[in-house]
């Protein structure tokens, strides 16, 4: 796990914490991470990018939401954070908006990227949640084109993360693909299948400065998903950004890092000194 400080939001108990997607690590982060390393309009703000449970680096074994989410205070708790500015990419964000039902205490705000959603799925994530058929889809997919899509991942983060990063990424791949990270995207994945409805139903209790950001080239996330997580969520604002994909992390990090700073500063004025 990296941490680091970006800076002149007065509260030093607020932190920002990356919630990566899946199949994936902290690394997808790192080009939006380096823009809030180096903004000066927070003060004494810790950023958190850690890798989940079933991924990269934590040793730990992939979970479902709820498991997910009792991950995330005792990451918070660990630190000696009172609350947080939860920023979740893609499955990432559905742990964002959970905690945020669970843990109202502990979470000041959501930026919710490429986030899943109400209706977020797609006829082929179905079948992952079949007997045998998924675990074959998942092992094929992951395990056995293991090597090819680690060369592929090296090869799109090279291009995106700073020269500073690349052995980071590279330490991050390698420690990735050796474990059956296959397990983890198959019990994600199924987690997706039966919680999203509970999902669903808690937005509308959460009451915390929310902004949802959405490319129009997304291909995994369905465009009525943001409209509709921007609509159910109390005062949540959608923006959506052009010509841009399902990575916004990689593709668009100005964009992420512009998004959870404003709502650190919306924060910042509901949580004076």
């Amino acid at each position: 796990m990296r941490t680091g400080r970006i800076l002149p939001v007065p509260h030093s108990d607020t932190a920002v914490v990356l919630l990566h997607g899946q199949p994936a690590t902290h690394v997808s982060w790192l080009p939006a991470r380096r823009l809030l390393d180096d903004a000066e309009v927070l003060t004494g703000v810790d950023v958190l990018n850690p890798d989940r449970p079933g991924y990269g680096a934590n040793p730990a074994s992939a979970t479902d939401y709820p498991g997910n989410v009792e991950w995330l205070i005792r990451l918070l708790d660990g630190a000696g954070l009172r609350r947080a500015v939860l920023v979740g990419h893609s499955w990432g964000g559905g742990i964002a908006t959970l905690a945020a039902v669970r843990h109202p205490d502990r979470v000041a705000g959501l930026v919710l990227v490429s986030s899943v959603g109400p209706r977020c799925l797609l006829p082929q994530d179905h079948p992952l949640g079949w007997p045998v058929l998924g675990d074959l889809l998942a092992y094929a997919g992951l395990s056995a084109a293991g090597p090819i899509l680690r060369r592929r991942a090296r090869r799109e983060l090279g291009r995106r993360v700073a020269p500073a990063d690349l052995d980071e990424v590279g330490e991050s791949l390698r420690v990735q693909f050796e474990r059956p990270v296959w397990r983890s995207f198959l019990l994600e994945q199924r987690a997706l299948l039966e919680q999203l409805p509970a999902l669903d139903a808690a937005l509308a209790a959460i009451r915390v400065p929310a902004i949802v950001l959405t490319g129009t080239e997304d291909r995994v996330i369905p465009a009525a998903t943001p409209r509709l997580l921007s609509s159910w969520i109390r005062g949540a604002e959608l923006r959506v950004i052009p010509r841009v994909g399902h990575m916004l992390p990689l593709d668009a990090p100005d964009v992420v890092a512009r998004a959870v700073l404003d709502v650190v500063g919306r924060v910042s004025a509901r949580y004076p000194r």
